[in-house]
């Protein structure tokens, strides 16, 4: 089906992500995705269609290097900060601004983002993995902070199991 094949990627997510946060409250910690996005693309071209200015080459090529080299540690923390918004969400629903309709398509596009094998974000390749894989790292993480909980309160596992079929389950 060509939705499926569409919704897999990256774009098509992104776009997801910001039709979400289009209407309702704003959550301005979800900006940081899509301006890490947009900074990683508009330094990329600037690169490659500016490269000889003697602007760029004295102040934007150092930036665009350090970028480079650290594009898997803006990934990742681009990741964390899409995961850390679920949790957020979760709590504002005790709040006047919640919303239940925003949070579950977000944990929606969570489950689609972990399923990601996409590895290009608005043309620009990632250098080592793909989507999912800096997703399963936050999530392995945080299962590795809460299990000591599901140790002393064994109850609460079964709730998390059944959460995790329903994240892994595609």
């Amino acid at each position: 089906m060509w939705l499926a094949s569409f919704a897999n990627t990256n774009n098509f997510q992104y776009v997801m992500f910001s039709f979400i946060f289009n209407g309702g409250a704003p959550v301005a910690v979800a900006l940081l995705p899509i301006c890490c996005c947009c900074l990683y693309q508009w330094m990329t071209y600037v690169n490659k269609h500016y490269a000889d200015n003697s602007l760029w080459q004295r102040f934007g090529s150092k930036t665009f290097e350090t970028l480079q080299t650290n594009m898997t540690s803006a990934l990742q923390l681009c990741a964390t900060v899409e995961i850390a918004i679920a949790f957020f969400l979760i709590f504002e629903l005790f709040t006047p601004k919640r919303s239940p309709l925003r949070l579950l398509m977000y944990w929606n596009f969570l489950r689609l983002r972990f399923h990601c094998g996409d590895n290009t974000v608005l043309r620009i390749k990632f250098t080592h993995l793909n989507t999912a894989s800096y997703q399963r790292q936050v999530w392995t993480m945080i299962d590795s902070y809460v299990q000591p909980v599901f140790t002393r309160v064994p109850q609460l596992q079964p709730v998390a199991d059944m959460a995790k079929k329903w994240f892994r389950g595609y």
